[in-house]
Protein backbone atom coordinates (compact mmCIF):
# COMPACT_ATOMS: atom_id res chain seq x y z
CA UNK A 1 0.00 0.00 0.00
CA UNK A 2 1.72 3.30 -1.20
CA UNK A 3 2.61 6.03 1.34
CA UNK A 4 4.69 8.51 3.31
CA UNK A 5 8.15 8.51 4.60
CA UNK A 6 8.53 9.44 7.99
CA UNK A 7 10.77 8.87 10.84
CA UNK A 8 9.46 6.28 13.97
CA UNK A 9 8.20 8.43 16.71
CA UNK A 10 7.53 11.71 14.37
CA UNK A 11 4.11 11.31 15.41
CA UNK A 12 4.10 9.99 18.91
CA UNK A 13 6.80 9.38 21.27
CA UNK A 14 9.07 11.96 21.57
CA UNK A 15 11.03 10.34 24.36
CA UNK A 16 13.45 7.84 21.81
CA UNK A 17 15.60 9.20 18.61
CA UNK A 18 14.27 8.59 15.38
CA UNK A 19 14.35 5.23 14.75
CA UNK A 20 14.34 3.27 11.28
CA UNK A 21 11.98 4.96 8.48
CA UNK A 22 8.74 3.28 8.26
CA UNK A 23 5.16 4.25 6.39
CA UNK A 24 3.04 6.03 7.95
CA UNK A 25 -0.86 5.17 6.51
CA UNK A 26 -2.26 7.43 3.62
CA UNK A 27 -6.02 8.75 4.18
CA UNK A 28 -8.75 7.03 2.83
CA UNK A 29 -8.95 8.20 -1.13
CA UNK A 30 -11.70 10.83 -0.96
CA UNK A 31 -9.37 12.73 1.63
CA UNK A 32 -6.58 13.11 -1.27
CA UNK A 33 -6.32 15.90 -3.42
CA UNK A 34 -6.55 15.16 -6.68
CA UNK A 35 -3.04 15.40 -8.85
CA UNK A 36 -1.80 17.69 -11.50
CA UNK A 37 -3.06 17.14 -14.91
CA UNK A 38 -0.22 18.26 -16.37
CA UNK A 39 2.50 17.70 -13.38
CA UNK A 40 5.74 19.27 -15.08
CA UNK A 41 3.86 22.62 -15.93
CA UNK A 42 2.16 22.46 -12.33
CA UNK A 43 6.04 21.82 -10.23
CA UNK A 44 7.51 24.77 -12.54
CA UNK A 45 4.95 27.29 -11.49
CA UNK A 46 5.26 26.15 -7.62
CA UNK A 47 8.90 26.30 -8.02
CA UNK A 48 8.59 29.72 -9.54
CA UNK A 49 6.24 30.91 -7.42
CA UNK A 50 8.21 29.90 -4.35
CA UNK A 51 9.66 32.99 -2.31
CA UNK A 52 12.69 31.18 -0.75
CA UNK A 53 15.17 28.60 -2.92
CA UNK A 54 13.26 25.52 -3.88
CA UNK A 55 14.02 22.12 -5.90
CA UNK A 56 11.35 19.66 -6.70
CA UNK A 57 12.49 15.87 -6.31
CA UNK A 58 11.12 13.35 -7.93
CA UNK A 59 10.36 10.29 -6.05
CA UNK A 60 14.30 8.90 -7.35
CA UNK A 61 16.09 11.61 -5.71
CA UNK A 62 16.40 13.92 -8.95
CA UNK A 63 15.67 17.12 -9.63
CA UNK A 64 12.50 17.89 -11.61
CA UNK A 65 12.28 21.83 -11.18
CA UNK A 66 14.13 24.47 -9.05
CA UNK A 67 13.76 28.23 -9.13
CA UNK A 68 16.28 30.79 -9.68
CA UNK A 69 16.98 31.18 -6.04
CA UNK A 70 18.04 27.85 -5.59
CA UNK A 71 20.20 28.34 -8.77
CA UNK A 72 21.90 30.88 -7.17
CA UNK A 73 22.73 28.76 -3.76
CA UNK A 74 23.95 25.72 -5.91
CA UNK A 75 26.09 27.85 -7.93
CA UNK A 76 24.86 26.14 -11.38
CA UNK A 77 22.98 26.28 -14.48
CA UNK A 78 19.71 25.04 -14.70
CA UNK A 79 20.76 22.03 -17.34
CA UNK A 80 24.05 20.94 -15.04
CA UNK A 81 21.28 20.13 -12.41
CA UNK A 82 18.11 19.18 -13.73
CA UNK A 83 17.81 15.31 -13.67
CA UNK A 84 20.54 14.63 -11.53
CA UNK A 85 20.31 13.56 -7.84
CA UNK A 86 21.01 16.53 -5.27
CA UNK A 87 22.15 14.33 -2.58
CA UNK A 88 25.73 13.58 -3.27
CA UNK A 89 26.44 17.46 -3.21
CA UNK A 90 24.93 17.68 0.39
CA UNK A 91 27.38 16.60 3.64
CA UNK A 92 24.99 15.15 5.18
CA UNK A 93 23.21 13.84 2.44
CA UNK A 94 19.25 14.08 2.57
CA UNK A 95 18.48 11.35 3.60
CA UNK A 96 16.03 10.13 1.08
CA UNK A 97 14.45 6.73 0.39
CA UNK A 98 16.74 6.55 -2.95
CA UNK A 99 19.66 7.66 -1.26
CA UNK A 100 22.48 4.83 -1.34
CA UNK A 101 22.56 4.77 2.00
CA UNK A 102 18.79 6.05 3.34
CA UNK A 103 18.58 8.01 7.09
CA UNK A 104 15.70 9.15 8.68
CA UNK A 105 14.68 12.26 6.89
CA UNK A 106 12.29 14.27 9.46
CA UNK A 107 9.46 15.79 7.13
CA UNK A 108 9.62 19.82 8.10
CA UNK A 109 12.57 19.95 10.31
CA UNK A 110 15.69 22.35 9.26
CA UNK A 111 19.07 20.88 9.42
CA UNK A 112 22.57 21.98 8.19
CA UNK A 113 24.45 20.82 6.12
CA UNK A 114 27.61 21.86 3.66
CA UNK A 115 26.89 22.07 -0.05
CA UNK A 116 29.64 21.10 -2.44
CA UNK A 117 29.55 23.79 -5.53
CA UNK A 118 30.92 23.29 -9.00
CA UNK A 119 34.38 24.19 -8.46
CA UNK A 120 35.18 22.36 -5.08
CA UNK A 121 33.60 25.85 -3.26
CA UNK A 122 31.55 24.66 -0.54
CA UNK A 123 28.61 26.22 1.28
CA UNK A 124 26.57 26.09 4.48
CA UNK A 125 22.87 25.64 4.01
CA UNK A 126 19.97 25.13 6.14
CA UNK A 127 17.66 22.33 4.55
CA UNK A 128 14.23 21.88 5.47
CA UNK A 129 12.18 18.72 3.34
CA UNK A 130 8.58 18.14 2.65
CA UNK A 131 6.43 16.45 1.05
CA UNK A 132 3.36 17.55 -0.92
CA UNK A 133 -0.44 16.58 0.51
CA UNK A 134 -1.27 12.99 0.72
CA UNK A 135 -1.97 11.85 -3.18
CA UNK A 136 -1.47 14.62 -4.94
CA UNK A 137 2.04 13.31 -5.78
CA UNK A 138 3.76 10.30 -3.82
CA UNK A 139 7.03 10.15 -3.99
CA UNK A 140 8.02 13.56 -4.97
CA UNK A 141 9.83 15.89 -2.55
CA UNK A 142 9.78 19.76 -1.57
CA UNK A 143 13.83 21.50 -0.57
CA UNK A 144 13.84 24.16 1.32
CA UNK A 145 17.66 25.87 0.88
CA UNK A 146 18.65 28.56 2.70
CA UNK A 147 22.67 29.58 2.40
CA UNK A 148 23.88 30.71 6.11
CA UNK A 149 27.32 30.83 5.23
CA UNK A 150 27.61 34.42 6.14
CA UNK A 151 25.47 33.48 9.86
CA UNK A 152 28.16 30.75 10.34
CA UNK A 153 30.93 33.40 9.89
CA UNK A 154 29.56 35.72 12.37
CA UNK A 155 28.03 33.08 14.63
CA UNK A 156 32.01 31.45 14.44
CA UNK A 157 33.17 35.02 15.16
CA UNK A 158 31.25 34.73 18.28
CA UNK A 159 32.14 32.54 20.03
CA UNK A 160 35.65 33.17 19.66
CA UNK A 161 35.11 36.92 21.10
CA UNK A 162 33.04 34.95 23.83
CA UNK A 163 35.69 32.21 24.49
CA UNK A 164 38.36 35.21 24.60
CA UNK A 165 36.24 37.27 27.65
CA UNK A 166 35.68 33.71 29.44
CA UNK A 167 39.30 32.97 29.19
CA UNK A 168 40.18 36.82 29.88
CA UNK A 169 38.09 36.81 32.75
CA UNK A 170 38.63 33.53 33.95
CA UNK A 171 42.33 34.08 34.55
CA UNK A 172 41.71 37.25 35.86
CA UNK A 173 40.07 35.24 38.52
CA UNK A 174 42.07 33.01 39.43
CA UNK A 175 44.73 34.61 40.77
CA UNK A 176 42.28 36.47 43.55
CA UNK A 177 40.47 33.12 44.36
CA UNK A 178 43.88 31.29 45.11
CA UNK A 179 44.98 34.38 47.46
CA UNK A 180 41.48 33.95 49.20
CA UNK A 181 41.30 30.09 49.85
CA UNK A 182 45.54 30.33 50.62
CA UNK A 183 44.70 33.41 53.88
CA UNK A 184 41.65 30.86 54.75
CA UNK A 185 43.99 28.28 55.12
CA UNK A 186 46.24 29.96 56.73
CA UNK A 187 43.75 31.61 59.51
CA UNK A 188 42.21 28.17 59.90
CA UNK A 189 45.94 26.66 60.75
CA UNK A 190 47.97 29.24 62.53
CA UNK A 191 44.90 31.00 64.27
CA UNK A 192 42.69 27.64 64.79
CA UNK A 193 43.66 28.02 68.91
CA UNK A 194 42.08 31.46 68.93
CA UNK A 195 39.33 30.91 67.13
CA UNK A 196 35.87 30.46 68.42
CA UNK A 197 33.34 28.02 66.98
CA UNK A 198 31.23 30.49 65.01
CA UNK A 199 34.29 32.48 63.23
CA UNK A 200 35.28 28.44 62.15
CA UNK A 201 32.38 27.84 60.60
CA UNK A 202 32.38 30.93 58.67
CA UNK A 203 35.49 30.58 57.54
CA UNK A 204 34.59 27.10 56.46
CA UNK A 205 32.41 28.77 54.12
CA UNK A 206 34.25 30.71 52.50
CA UNK A 207 36.76 27.83 51.60
CA UNK A 208 33.98 25.91 50.61
CA UNK A 209 32.52 28.55 48.27
CA UNK A 210 36.00 30.05 47.22
CA UNK A 211 36.87 26.20 46.27
CA UNK A 212 34.02 25.85 43.88
CA UNK A 213 34.68 29.31 41.93
CA UNK A 214 38.33 28.32 41.38
CA UNK A 215 36.77 24.80 40.01
CA UNK A 216 34.95 26.70 37.82
CA UNK A 217 37.53 29.13 36.74
CA UNK A 218 39.46 26.21 36.19
CA UNK A 219 36.91 24.09 33.78
CA UNK A 220 35.88 27.27 31.57
CA UNK A 221 40.13 27.63 31.17
CA UNK A 222 39.99 23.72 30.17
CA UNK A 223 37.31 24.40 27.95
CA UNK A 224 38.99 27.62 26.29
CA UNK A 225 42.62 25.54 26.12
CA UNK A 226 40.70 22.43 24.65
CA UNK A 227 39.66 24.42 21.38
CA UNK A 228 43.79 24.71 20.41
CA UNK A 229 43.46 20.79 20.61
CA UNK A 230 45.76 18.65 22.99
CA UNK A 231 49.92 19.28 22.97
CA UNK A 232 51.32 15.96 20.81
CA UNK A 233 53.94 16.54 23.64
CA UNK A 234 51.44 15.13 25.65
CA UNK A 235 50.39 12.32 24.06
CA UNK A 236 51.79 8.81 25.08
CA UNK A 237 50.26 4.94 25.11
CA UNK A 238 47.37 4.85 27.03
CA UNK A 239 45.84 1.68 28.64
CA UNK A 240 42.08 2.52 29.11
CA UNK A 241 42.63 -0.41 32.02
CA UNK A 242 44.70 1.54 34.14
CA UNK A 243 42.86 4.29 33.08
CA UNK A 244 39.20 2.67 34.83
CA UNK A 245 41.04 1.22 38.20
CA UNK A 246 42.61 4.80 38.74
CA UNK A 247 38.83 6.09 38.62
CA UNK A 248 37.57 3.48 40.43
CA UNK A 249 40.00 3.42 42.78
CA UNK A 250 39.81 7.81 43.77
CA UNK A 251 35.95 7.80 43.74
CA UNK A 252 35.07 4.69 45.46
CA UNK A 253 34.51 6.43 48.82
CA UNK A 254 32.56 8.94 47.15
CA UNK A 255 30.12 5.88 45.99
CA UNK A 256 29.80 4.28 48.94
CA UNK A 257 29.00 7.91 50.86
CA UNK A 258 26.40 7.91 48.18
CA UNK A 259 24.69 4.32 49.61
CA UNK A 260 25.72 3.31 46.10
CA UNK A 261 27.42 0.36 44.49
CA UNK A 262 29.98 0.54 42.24
CA UNK A 263 30.69 -2.46 39.29
CA UNK A 264 34.30 -2.04 36.78
CA UNK A 265 34.42 -4.22 34.08
CA UNK A 266 37.53 -4.47 32.09
CA UNK A 267 36.64 -6.92 28.96
CA UNK A 268 39.82 -5.86 27.08
CA UNK A 269 43.07 -4.31 27.73
CA UNK A 270 42.90 -1.65 24.84
CA UNK A 271 45.53 1.30 24.23
CA UNK A 272 45.06 4.32 22.96
CA UNK A 273 47.23 7.41 22.09
CA UNK A 274 46.05 10.11 24.41
CA UNK A 275 46.80 12.22 27.25
CA UNK A 276 46.60 10.07 29.99
CA UNK A 277 45.67 13.25 32.44
CA UNK A 278 43.07 14.49 29.85
CA UNK A 279 41.23 11.19 29.57
CA UNK A 280 41.42 10.31 32.67
CA UNK A 281 39.19 13.43 33.39
CA UNK A 282 36.83 12.44 30.81
CA UNK A 283 36.02 9.04 33.11
CA UNK A 284 36.04 11.07 35.96
CA UNK A 285 33.59 13.11 35.12
CA UNK A 286 31.23 10.61 33.83
CA UNK A 287 31.07 8.50 36.58
CA UNK A 288 30.73 12.09 39.14
CA UNK A 289 27.78 12.87 37.13
CA UNK A 290 26.50 8.68 37.10
CA UNK A 291 26.95 9.29 41.08
CA UNK A 292 25.31 12.68 41.43
CA UNK A 293 22.06 11.74 39.61
CA UNK A 294 21.97 8.02 40.88
CA UNK A 295 19.81 7.66 43.98
CA UNK A 296 20.92 5.15 47.25
CA UNK A 297 20.87 1.73 46.76
CA UNK A 298 21.50 2.80 42.77
CA UNK A 299 24.43 1.43 40.79
CA UNK A 300 26.87 2.91 38.76
CA UNK A 301 28.92 0.39 36.30
CA UNK A 302 31.93 1.56 34.14
CA UNK A 303 33.44 -0.88 31.36
CA UNK A 304 36.51 -0.67 29.33
CA UNK A 305 36.23 -3.06 26.16
CA UNK A 306 37.70 -3.14 22.42
CA UNK A 307 34.91 -3.31 20.02
CA UNK A 308 36.28 -3.35 16.08
CA UNK A 309 39.38 -1.00 15.36
CA UNK A 310 37.42 1.20 18.83
CA UNK A 311 38.51 1.17 22.14
CA UNK A 312 35.11 1.48 24.13
CA UNK A 313 34.42 3.32 28.10
CA UNK A 314 30.93 2.86 29.08
CA UNK A 315 29.37 3.88 32.34
CA UNK A 316 26.26 3.64 33.20
CA UNK A 317 23.93 4.44 36.21
CA UNK A 318 20.40 3.27 37.45
CA UNK A 319 19.83 6.92 38.29
CA UNK A 320 17.09 9.32 37.21
CA UNK A 321 17.93 9.76 33.18
CA UNK A 322 17.64 12.84 31.11
CA UNK A 323 14.37 14.13 29.56
CA UNK A 324 14.31 13.77 25.82
CA UNK A 325 14.23 17.41 25.26
CA UNK A 326 17.69 17.87 27.21
CA UNK A 327 19.45 14.92 25.44
CA UNK A 328 20.02 17.02 22.02
CA UNK A 329 22.34 20.08 24.87
CA UNK A 330 23.67 18.27 27.90
CA UNK A 331 26.69 19.00 26.37
CA UNK A 332 26.53 22.43 25.90
CA UNK A 333 28.40 24.75 27.83
CA UNK A 334 27.23 25.90 31.26
CA UNK A 335 23.74 23.78 30.23
CA UNK A 336 22.10 22.49 33.16
CA UNK A 337 19.42 20.07 32.32
CA UNK A 338 15.73 19.68 33.79
CA UNK A 339 17.36 16.42 35.89
CA UNK A 340 20.27 18.94 37.24
CA UNK A 341 17.59 22.30 38.20
CA UNK A 342 15.33 19.86 40.15
CA UNK A 343 17.58 18.34 42.27
CA UNK A 344 19.23 21.09 43.03
CA UNK A 345 22.74 19.55 41.86
CA UNK A 346 26.01 21.27 42.25
CA UNK A 347 27.95 22.40 39.45
CA UNK A 348 27.79 24.72 36.65
CA UNK A 349 26.78 22.37 33.65
CA UNK A 350 30.78 22.51 32.40
CA UNK A 351 31.35 18.56 33.26
CA UNK A 352 30.35 16.84 29.92
CA UNK A 353 31.15 19.61 28.02
CA UNK A 354 35.09 19.24 28.59
CA UNK A 355 34.53 15.51 28.52
CA UNK A 356 33.16 16.20 25.38
CA UNK A 357 36.10 18.59 24.20
CA UNK A 358 38.74 15.66 25.43
CA UNK A 359 37.28 13.21 23.13
CA UNK A 360 36.63 15.05 20.33
CA UNK A 361 40.31 16.44 20.45
CA UNK A 362 41.89 12.49 20.71
CA UNK A 363 39.66 11.45 17.20
CA UNK A 364 37.00 9.57 19.59
CA UNK A 365 33.18 10.95 19.85
CA UNK A 366 30.89 10.97 22.90
CA UNK A 367 27.15 8.99 22.71
CA UNK A 368 24.64 9.56 25.60
CA UNK A 369 21.92 7.19 25.60
CA UNK A 370 18.81 7.85 28.38
CA UNK A 371 15.44 7.72 29.63
CA UNK A 372 13.72 9.54 32.61
CA UNK A 373 13.80 7.06 35.44
CA UNK A 374 15.66 4.10 33.64
CA UNK A 375 19.14 5.88 34.21
CA UNK A 376 21.84 6.94 31.47
CA UNK A 377 24.96 5.53 29.97
CA UNK A 378 27.58 7.83 28.02
CA UNK A 379 29.81 6.10 25.54
CA UNK A 380 33.29 7.07 24.91
CA UNK A 381 34.55 5.61 21.34
CA UNK A 382 38.61 6.00 21.30
CA UNK A 383 40.88 5.15 17.94
CA UNK A 384 43.28 2.09 19.04
CA UNK A 385 46.58 3.01 19.26
CA UNK A 386 47.93 2.13 15.60
CA UNK A 387 51.54 1.68 16.94
CA UNK A 388 50.26 -1.17 19.59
Amino acid sequence: MPGTWAPAGAHGDGARPPGPLHRVPEPEADDRLPAPSDPASFWRLLAQASPDALCVLDREGRVAELNDLALGILGCAAEDVVGTALSPLLDPPLGLPSDPVPTVRPDGEAREAVLRRPGGEERHVRVVLSEPPSGLAPGVVLVGLRDVTEERVLHDRADRLRDDLVATVSHELRTPLTSIIGYVELLRDVESDRLGARAASMLEVIARNAQRELRLVNDLLDLTSLQAGVSSASMRHVPVADLVRRCAEGLRIAVRQHGLRLLVEIEDEAVVRGDAQRLEQVLDNLVTNAVKFTPPGGTVRVVARVEQDEAVLLVADTGEGIAAHDLPRVCDRLYRGENAVRSAAQGAGLGLSIARAVVSTHGGRLEIDSEVGAGTCVTVRLPLDEAR
